[in-house]
């Protein structure tokens, strides 16, 4: 038994040390999935790294892929690869385009290409996210993970809290990754941003982008300290919430945790507290 375990496990922790995987990383894809490396075939191994090599021009873009979901090198990419991303180019996406697809979800181009189809179809028809619109790419990526009951039920969240079917099929169009977001998520989002602030479907579906962040780590946080600055006066610039969620981590903590460290200490604490 343990000959066998070593005969499939050998090849393959070669070939991703080669790469430049750490210890830590293949004791990672282990944990995660040790049936891959005691019972896959070996041969696809190094075959779909020198296939995705090719395919992508460097090493850090086949780790990328590999770490994002290494079940991808159980296929054999050089057969099943090749037609979906014939078929993707047909549609109109470009190389960078379908690079993009392989990164946030490398097992997309591993389907039969009739499956990818019917998802390229539900985007289009269903969903009128049209080729050529920003949002076509990522309408892809979105309803690639979900199963259509999946999307009802997250459709009657959003009717739980008022939202209409329109205003509903709006926010599929304009961010089709807001549906990427758990149940749970969606619906502890929708309570705060209604509930708490206040605020109508009309304006969320305007600003799509409050239901794609993290909740407690950017929102709430962010909302939090806002409110402590305002309260004591600290500054007269006045800007939205919405452009403050927007601004990049650095942004947000030069503007608004560091200047006010001295005055306000709570304010530096809560920001490490909540990004530890």
């Amino acid at each position: 038994m343990l000959c066998d375990v070593n005969k499939h496990l050998k090849p393959k922790i070669e070939v991703l040390q080669e790469l430049g995987f750490s210890g830590s990383d293949l004791v990672q894809i282990i944990s995660n999935s040790g049936k891959f490396f005691t019972t896959r075939v070996d041969c696809y191994t190094r075959a779909n790294v020198d296939y995705l090599r090719k395919l992508l021009g460097n090493d850090d873009s086949v780790v990328k892929i590999i770490k994002r979901n290494h079940m991808v090198l159980t296929y054999a990419l050089h057969e099943v690869m090749p037609p979906n991303i014939s078929f993707l180019q047909n549609i109109g996406l470009s190389c960078m385009d379908i690079e993009k697809l392989m990164f946030w979800n490398p097992g997309l181009l591993v389907q039969k290409t009739e499956w990818l189809e019917d998802i390229v179809s539900r985007v289009e028809k269903k969903y009128h996210i049209y080729r050529g619109c920003p949002m076509f790419l990522y309408g892809i990526y979105a309803l690639a993970s979900l199963k259509e009951s999946t999307l009802e039920k997250k459709f009657g969240i959003f009717r739980s809290f008022g939202w209409s079917d329109s205003d509903i099929f709006t926010l599929v169009q304009k961010h089709p990754a807001c549906f990427s977001q758990s149940e749970d998520k969606l619906k502890n989002a929708l309570s705060f941003f209604m509930k708490e602030l206040g605020y109508e479907s009309n304006y969320l579906v305007s600003h799509p982008a409050f239901l794609t962040y993290s909740l407690e780590k950017r929102i709430m946080l962010r909302h939090n300290i806002l409110k402590l600055v305002n309260q004591k006066e600290l500054t007269k610039c006045s800007r939205s919430f919405y452009t403050v969620v927007l601004w990049s981590e650095l942004k947000f903590l030069e503007s608004y945790v560091l200047p006010f460290k001295d005055e306000i200490p709570e304010v530096y604490d809560l920001y490490v507290k909540c990004r530890s």
